[in-house]
């Protein structure tokens, strides 16, 4: 359990676990000392990219609470998936998302983060 999803911010995982990572994929590819800060940066957009999948297929706003923790990915912590499920569906986790959304908006087309846009706005579509 190196990456929790139920902690809401890649830089709240702790450093330990991601020294663990780190070293475990280092030992599976040779020629990559140095490139840590690159490593870890590539996990964590891996982290956020696998919770956006989860909430795009799994969250349904309308179901009960008690369908939507039964209803997850097999490989998914259900301790974690109701922690998870709760900031998604509270005041705050809806706030920050519809934040995420204005400020995605807002980067110029042609920038690396329009993929980020494109999948806000699809996650966005499929909530409405």
């Amino acid at each position: 359990m190196y990456c929790p999803i139920d902690i809401l911010n890649w830089c709240k995982v702790l450093k330990y676990n991601k020294k663990e990572l780190l070293g475990i994929v280092q030992l599976k590819f040779i020629g990559i000392h140095g490139m840590d800060e690159w490593i870890l940066q590539s996990i964590g957009e891996k982290w956020r990219l696998w919770k956006q999948r989860l909430k795009v297929k799994y969250l349904k706003p309308d179901m009960p609470f008690e369908y939507l923790v039964k209803n997850t990915d097999e490989r998914v912590i259900e301790e974690q998936w109701k922690g998870l499920l709760t900031f998604w569906l509270s005041e705050e986790g809806k706030l920050m998302a519809q934040k995420n959304l204005d400020d995605f908006a807002h980067v110029g087309m042609g920038s690396h983060l329009q993929t980020y846009l494109r999948k806000y706005l699809l996650v966005k579509l499929v909530f409405e």
